[in-house]
């Protein structure tokens, strides 16, 4: 072994010794100067192939100045020098874990807790590899004996923090991320980690505070850059999320998950084509990517390639089983039957939900609940709706009063007297066709079958003319609907009508025809008569508590606070009634559409031909084979609306009545006699 005290390098004109050079190249590589450390580092292996010190920090110097891959050619060498240095065994683990090479990292990892199993750095870096590698549970396990042998280890704190967000169990990850941020409130990887807990909590505000904080540590953190750009799309703000992530990928054009995000985005903007080319852009960077491969596969399902999503699911899953989100993906596919494993699957997982992880629990419910129904155990079923209604419920914030109350408000806004005094003073567009009605009503089978006519373009569920009546898009407006037009004149209708009809055609500007889809539109009949007045309208109407208990049976992404507790969904469905009624009362005859449900299944030819016709359209036969249509569909009747018509949905509400007093209750006058 070389001499550590012969000289090795002149620093500043003067020779010194191997071990100061290795201690002034240290002190150089944690100022940043790499080039100077390695310079130096290069003369003392020169002069010293075999001092493991300097082999160890060349390995370190290289790795941080992004040549991982030479920096580990030295670490390999100081390990085969000193073949049971646990840390040189860990340092070799975490630099293949960060070029993705998980079976060295683990294989490394291993060792090194084999040598030292009480340093809780080996024992977290060994858990970082096997999360990495998609072994949550192993993960989860080094992560907890690196904190049981010191409670204060921050790098397995935030570790475990955001390895229990990936398993849906951001309740848990939350207190945990806090701790180490406590521990160390500049550790941006740790904000970025408790944003992404707290969107899954559906804390969107709160989320972004923990983002924003991440890239003002650390500007470089694409993380934390994904974080932010997610946050956008929850909020619909598609272009600002797209151009987030299309600046990062000018730095990683090979980043997979940056790929994958901006595909998200691009679904969310429904612009399909470009969502599923990012998509295959992730999977061609890592065909075994299965974050990519599920989102796919529910793209897939929204534009109704069945087949093609249910393989690339399994595939997933064949991949990653303890992925939920690809279990729930393919229950809602197809009709569950008692032997299928994907159900044995969920029922399994059910039984060992940790009561405090909600957020993984939530969606395993309602999707139980789906399988239940299916095969006919309606008990089981409801059991399940109201384990899911009941932990979503106490995530919002919701008063039937409130709703009631403005549902009054409008009625008093809308009398007839006003509405004849602004009669005829609207914008002459007839682009829109607004389909309208309470949700899971029928609503968007009826869509589907007008959207398939080749003059008509379907733009689904649109917020459009909500923020428009609610002051979002004019910064004059003041108050919310109704109060925000109560002062309006025949001016401001129109130019209300002008901006909506400007923003619908810019969905599709060839087409002659689009629909808005969003169900709550009918709060808006009266602006709409007014402002729009060749638009047409259609209400769709199904049976009330058929209607309610669909409702009831599905979790909505956002919005339908109302669909949770059985007594406040009757209350809403009252107010919906009386609204519509009021509309009935007050519209000219004709000024409105209505469809029956129940009808619509049960004659479906008839009632499409009359539904083509009221909408001024030549019958096409396209619009009965509306289930091959490859428009996207988003909402919760996504995988209905891919199969011819099917009547089992009228009176459901059978099966489940002895479940659904507060319901009843909840309707009054309008519940049936039983």
């Amino acid at each position: 072994m070389s001499n550590n005290n012969q000289n090795a390098a002149p620093t500043n004109g003067q020779r010194i010794s191997i071990d100061q050079a290795i201690q002034h190249a240290s002190k150089l590589n944690q100022v940043g100067r790499l080039q100077e450390a390695h310079a130096l580092l290069t003369q003392v292996i020169k002069n010293a192939p075999k001092n493991v010190v300097a082999l160890q920090q060349m390995s370190g110097v290289l790795h941080k100045a992004g040549k991982t891959a030479d920096a580990i050619t030295f670490i390999e060498k100081a390990i085969k020098i000193r073949k049971n240095e646990a840390a040189f065994l860990s340092m070799a683990g975490e630099m293949y874990r960060s070029i993705e090479n998980l079976e060295k990292a683990v294989e490394y990892g291993k060792k090194a807790v084999a040598l030292k199993p009480k340093v809780p750095a080996f024992l977290g870096n060994l858990g970082a590899a096997y999360s990495d590698q998609g072994e949550l549970n192993l993960a989860q396990k080094y992560h907890t004996k690196a904190l049981a042998i010191d409670p204060h280890y921050v790098s397995s704190l935030n570790n475990l923090g955001a390895l229990l967000t990936e398993q849906r169990q951001p309740e848990a990850a939350i207190p945990i991320l806090a701790k180490a941020i406590n521990l160390n409130p500049r550790l941006a990887v740790a904000h970025c980690n408790i944003g992404f807990a707290l969107l899954a909590m559906e804390q969107s505000e709160k989320a972004k505070l923990g983002f924003d904080e991440a890239i003002l540590l650390d500007p470089n953190m694409t993380k934390a850059v994904q974080g932010l750009a997610s946050y956008h799309l929850e909020k619909k703000q598609h272009d600002v999320a797209k151009n987030i992530i299309q600046e990062e990928l000018k730095k990683k054009p090979q980043d997979k998950e940056l790929h994958r995000i901006l595909g998200n985005i691009y679904r969310g903007a429904e612009d399909i084509e470009s969502a599923l080319k990012c998509f295959d852009e992730s999977l061609t960077i890592n065909p075994l990517f299965v974050s990519a491969m599920v989102a796919k596969g529910e793209l897939l399902i929204e534009i109704g390639q069945i087949e093609e999503a249910t393989d690339l699911l399994s595939q997933a899953i064949s991949l990653d089983n303890s992925n939920v989100t690809a279990h729930l993906a393919l229950a809602g596919l197809v009709k569950t039957k008692p032997e299928d494993l994907n159900f044995q699957w969920l029922v399994n997982e059910a039984k060992t939900l940790d009561p405090q992880s909600e957020t993984k629990a939530l969606p395993i419910h309602f999707a139980l609940g789906k399988c239940y129904d299916d095969i006919k155990q309606y008990d089981k079923a409801f059991e399940h709706y109201k384990k899911g209604c009941a932990i979503k419920r106490k995530r919002i914030s919701y008063q039937a009063d409130d709703n009631t109350a403005l549902t009054e408000n409008i009625i008093r806004t809308f009398s007839t007297n006003k509405l004849n005094k602004l009669k005829g003073t609207g914008c002459t567009s007839n682009t829109p066709i607004f389909i309208l009605g309470m949700p899971r009503s029928g609503t968007t089978l009826t869509e589907q079958i007008i959207a398939s006519h080749p003059s008509v373009f379907g733009a689904g569920e649109l917020s459009d003319l909500s923020h428009l009546l609610n002051g979002r898009n004019d910064e004059t407006v003041i108050g919310g609907y109704p109060e925000s037009v109560k002062d309006f004149t025949d001016k401001h209708f129109r130019q209300l009508g002008e901006r909506y009809a400007t923003q619908l055609q810019e969905r599709d500007p060839t087409a002659a025809h689009i629909t808005d889809k969003m169900p709550a539109n009918f709060m808006y009949l009266g602006p709409i008569h007014i402002a729009l007045p060749n638009a047409k309208i259609v209400h769709v109407k199904r049976n009330p508590v058929d209607t309610c208990l669909s409702q009831f049976s599905k979790t909505f992404k956002r919005g339908q606070h109302f669909s949770y507790d059985l007594y406040e969904l009757g209350r809403h469905y009252r107010d919906y009634h009386n609204l519509m009624a009021h509309w009935r009362k007050v519209l000219p005859v004709g000024s409105f559409y209505e469809v029956q449900y129940e009808d619509l299944v049960a004659d479906t030819e008839i009632q499409a031909r009359a539904l083509i016709d009221y909408c001024g359209l030549e019958w096409n036969d396209d619009c009965l084979n509306f289930h091959k249509s490859a428009r996207s569909v988003r909402t919760a009747s996504v995988t209905q609306v891919r199969q011819p018509i099917y009547k089992t949905s009228v009176e459901r509400w059978r099966s489940y009545e002895k479940h659904l007093s507060p319901l009843f209750e909840g309707l009054g006058d309008l519940a049936p006699k039983r």
